[in-house]
């Protein structure tokens, strides 16, 4: 009796599996060009996707009416995600002409997709997540978006939560006059949450045009969004700050490491509470290099959890201490140390006086007034010209003998093993964002270090995708495969029978 309840029980398994393959193989490819796709005809395709489906462009412009909405709720699976891509890298491009009160390029929500190597031009938004339902496990890389209205990237519509985002790679310009922030994660006083989400080597520039909200932001993650990784990227000429992130609530630190900050309006880097701020890089920005602020602090805390180290921070025309902690009293949950500041016009270091009781000491200054509350082992360096290889070429690696080598607090090593490079640090520990090595080729620029060029995944080609019908209906896989699976199907049921 045993024996064959075990013979159904694997059986049973047998045919599940089977069926399982049945509705992986089933999975459609979908190829359009713009001789059957440049009038829209592909909108009820991609709102009609499955799990395992595959919609690729190729090379060529989509125009999509200014008014024309496009929704789209995705249901992949781990093992059959759904993919909307690009046929290549370059040269696949959704396009809406100007208008005065355009839709979003496309609002999209669901779980287990991929959205890339796409060129986006125009619309209010460009990406909007979550419009009618949480948005997890996604990829977004490879995209090129500008002439935006507004905010080009975002995952902040109340009441929804943002998780295991992978946004990567991907150039955003030219974002439009209202708030106009390249990514804006996460709500106002925790209305929404992004977590667990990277953002990493994108390329941020040119949002000088906003005149409103958070007014051009690179990075904006919003109070309790937590987990979070801002790495690698590279943001420019912005009208408000290169990184903004608000407090994480103690649910989990979010972590900005290794950014190349220039031109940017406001603050370099702001944070509140719950950040650690590691290897970045930050030249010429309107107040401070790295501020601590608190704006938006969880209701009865104080600012809490922060941990800065080994940046390398450059002030000529700031009109704050290139690097502050605001007035609100702070606790011995913070640490300052191994960072390397110069600032021309005001101090380099400020502490407001009810910070004292953190962790503040190996930070290398320079400054013409003098900083405030400066950590017992911090010290004074000569002018960025005398410590750095070629500042004004924006290449900051020590020079030999430079005050910083060998100067910093080896204790922080184990949190901070890898330079902004990416070389190991090791215990003759180097203040700044890179690690001294003698003998060793200098750091070079870091907008090469962080270059946003990466090899994306190749994308299914032209040749082995079956083109689309103007229609845009379902394109078939090979028949002789699902006639093969067909007969299995048939064979396990009949067994089961048995």
């Amino acid at each position: 009796h045993l024996t064959a309840n075990r013979r159904k029980m694997s059986r049973f398994i047998l045919f599940s599996a089977i069926l399982a393959l049945f509705c992986i193989v089933d999975a459609k490819n979908y190829y359009y060009t713009t001789a059957n796709g440049s009038n829209f005809e592909w909108k009820a395709t991609i709102q009609n996707l499955k799990a395992g489906d595959v919609l690729t462009f190729a090379a060529g412009e989509y125009p999509i009416d200014p008014s024309a909405k496009l929704s789209v709720t995705l249901a992949g699976t781990a093992s059959a995600p759904i993919i909307i891509q690009g046929e290549s890298t370059k040269g696949s491009k959704w396009s809406r002409a100007e208008d005065a009160d355009p839709q979003n390029m496309i609002d999209i929500q669901g779980t287990w997709f991929v959205f890339q190597n796409l060129e986006l031009e125009g619309g209010s938004r460009s990406v909007r997540l979550g419009e009618s339902a949480d948005v997890s496990n996604s990829v977004f890389r490879n995209l090129v978006i500008h002439r935006t209205m507004t905010t080009a990237f975002s995952a902040n519509q109340p009441g929804r939560t943002f998780t295991n985002l992978t946004i990567v790679n991907n150039e955003v310009y030219n974002t439009g006059t209202s708030e106009s922030e390249c990514f804006y994660l996460g709500c106002q006083n925790n209305g929404c949450n992004t977590r667990d989400s990277l953002i990493d080597r994108n390329y941020c520039h040119d949002t000088l045009e906003a005149t409103s909200g958070s007014l051009g932001s690179g990075i904006q993650v919003k109070t309790g969004s937590y987990n979070n990784r801002i790495t690698n990227n590279v943001v420019k000429d912005t009208r408000g700050p290169c990184v903004l992130i608000y407090d994480s609530y103690d649910l989990g630190d979010n972590y900005v490491g290794g950014n190349y900050c220039e031109n940017n309006g406001d603050n370099g880097i702001q944070a509140t509470s719950g950040a650690i701020i590691v290897n970045n890089i930050v030249f010429n920005p309107t107040e401070s290099a790295i501020r601590i602020s608190n704006n938006q602090l969880m209701s009865g805390s104080n600012i809490r959890n922060v941990f800065i180290a080994h940046n390398t921070l450059l002030c000529s025309s700031n009109n704050q201490a290139c690097l502050r902690v605001d007035e609100t009293g702070t606790t011995s949950s913070n640490t300052i140390v191994n960072n390397a500041v110069f600032s021309e016009t005001q101090p380099a270091l400020k502490q407001a006086a009810s910070s004292n009781g953190g962790k503040c000491g190996n930070n290398g200054l320079y400054e013409t007034v003098d900083s405030e509350l400066r950590g017992s082992t911090d010290f004074t360096v000569g002018t960025a010209e005398a410590e750095l290889k070629d500042p004004s070429a924006k290449n900051v690696y020590p020079l030999p003998g430079s005050k910083l080598i060998g100067a910093g607090d080896a204790s922080v090593l184990s949190e901070v093993p890898l330079d902004f490079g990416g070389n190991t640090r090791t215990s003759n520990s180097t203040v700044g964002a890179y690690a001294y090595s003698e003998g060793a080729t200098d750091g070079g620029s870091p907008t090469d270090i962080k270059d946003t060029t990466i090899t994306a995944d190749t994308p299914t080609s032209s040749s082995n995708v079956p083109t689309v019908a103007g229609s845009g209906t379902r394109s078939q896989n090979s028949s002789s495969s699902k006639v093969f699976l067909s007969v299995l199907m048939v064979i396990c049921s009949f067994v089961l029978l048995i």
